[in-house]
């Protein structure tokens, strides 16, 4: 039997496909294998088997950049790659993640972040030596000021404007194309102590700031994988998954070995997406796809009725679950 999960934030059919003995379902791709919900745990004779989760999204996935993000897909992509400052726990509320602890002033203007000392980026071909090197406070200098660019889209600038100097830095960077006029070297606000050790201050006190850390858009990334022009095409992170490679419309991605967390019981996840959901339905109905993710509301609108029921034609081969 197929599954349709039926949830605020997106949709996912799973396909009960021979490749997997259990899957875990989340609105949240990053965490589908969280073993602290589901566990798949293979037959013995299946032990050594080669496990590929194969995952359809509507919308194209164009790149791997988080500044670059515009859809629900390409937010949940990036944020299988990469880890952020601050993360979310179960009810939504900042959890560490790259910062494993902070203090906030009285007033919530100064956030100070200490930062984990023992993580490195994933072995990519964006490093001389082909082994990720070590984060660092510097690297969280490097992924705010580029938010500021020109050259990249507004999204995460709008998001972080109360940084004190943010405003400055970006208008400069915006209005001034010659690099050699620009006055301002870096954001006021923004201010590293040491390696581990990062301070933000901001011009009004905010309630939401740590959350606002937790956005796919403050995704953390190394200097070493931007070009020079253009978004992000070699992805090298901190997340469960390492990116492989891209294969027409398919994106692979092979788990983080070394990923100090839950390490999913997988080998391989392919992610395909910029195919016509119609099209996206029969690679399902093929069983060459496990999943699609954030079914469109007018296909919810053929297979449930007004109160949100499958309907009858449909109760054999699905079950809706909320």
């Amino acid at each position: 039997m197929k599954h349709l999960l039926f949830v605020t934030i997106a949709f996912l059919i799973v396909s009960c496909g021979p490749s997997l003995e259990t899957t875990t379902v989340n609105s949240d791709p990053a965490e589908l294998f969280n073993t602290d919900t589901t566990t798949t745990v293979p037959a013995e004779d299946e032990a050594d088997d080669f496990i590929n989760l194969k995952l359809g999204e509507i919308a194209p996935i164009y790149s791997l950049d988080p500044l670059f993000a515009e859809s629900n897909s390409e937010l949940r992509a990036n944020n299988l790659v990469y880890e952020q400052l601050i993360g979310l726990n179960q009810l939504g509320n900042p959890a560490p993640e790259l910062a494993n602890s902070w203090e906030v002033n009285a007033d919530s203007t100064q956030f100070t972040l200490h930062l984990r000392n023992d993580i490195y980026y994933h072995d990519s071909s964006v490093f001389s030596s082909g082994s990720g090197r070590r984060f660092t406070a510097n690297d969280v200098r490097f992924i705010f000021e580029r938010m500021a660019d020109n050259e990249v889209p507004d999204f995460a600038a709008n998001m972080f404007d109360d940084i004190r100097g943010f405003n400055a830095y970006h208008n400069e960077q915006t209005l001034i194309k010659n690099p050699k006029k620009r006055v301002l070297e870096s954001i006021e606000g923004l201010r590293i102590q040491n390696d581990s050790t990062v301070t933000f201050y901001l011009n009004k006190s905010s309630s939401d700031f740590l959350r606002r850390l937790a956005h796919p858009y403050a995704s953390v990334y190394p200097e070493e994988s931007v070009p020079e022009t253009g978004p992000i095409v070699r992805a090298a992170g901190t997340g469960r998954f390492k990116f492989i490679q891209k294969n027409d419309n398919t994106l692979l991605f092979s788990v983080n070995e070394d990923y100090r967390g839950v390490i999913p019981t997988l080998n391989r996840l392919d992610i395909t997406s910029g195919l016509d959901e119609r099209d996206l339905y029969q690679e399902f109905a093929r069983k060459n796809l496990d999943a699609l993710v954030e079914v469109s509301i007018p296909t919810l609108k053929t297979i449930t009725d007004p109160p949100g029921s499958l309907i009858d034609q449909f109760n054999s081969i699905y079950r809706l679950e909320k």
